[in-house]
């Protein structure tokens, strides 16, 4: 395929406006006086703030604060595990 062929597949431009002429104006990045509030360490968010890790038995970690409802208490780690009930019989 030849440059021509593959040019003439294309409009480049020929139906979009002129463009924007320049206009310039002020820097809005944040100063850098503001960035040193931090011990140095690159890090984001209010370090009070940070969610922790969910509890390791395997529990879903609970609500937020934002809820009206109380979560149900957990059962005591004491309390015995009643056993599987036994298959129904075959029918007959």
């Amino acid at each position: 395929m030849d440059k021509g062929e593959y040019a003439s597949r294309f409009t480049f431009g020929q139906d979009l406006p002129p463009p924007e002429p320049y206009v310039e104006s002020t820097k809005t990045y944040p100063s850098k006086k503001s960035q040193k509030k931090g011990s140095g360490a690159k890090s984001s968010g209010n370090k009070e703030a940070k969610s922790k890790a969910p509890p390791p038995s395997g529990e879903a970690p609970p609500a937020s604060a934002s809820t009206t409802t109380p979560a149900p208490a957990p059962a005591p780690a004491s309390a015995p595990v009643p056993p599987p009930s036994p298959p129904p019989p075959p029918p007959p």
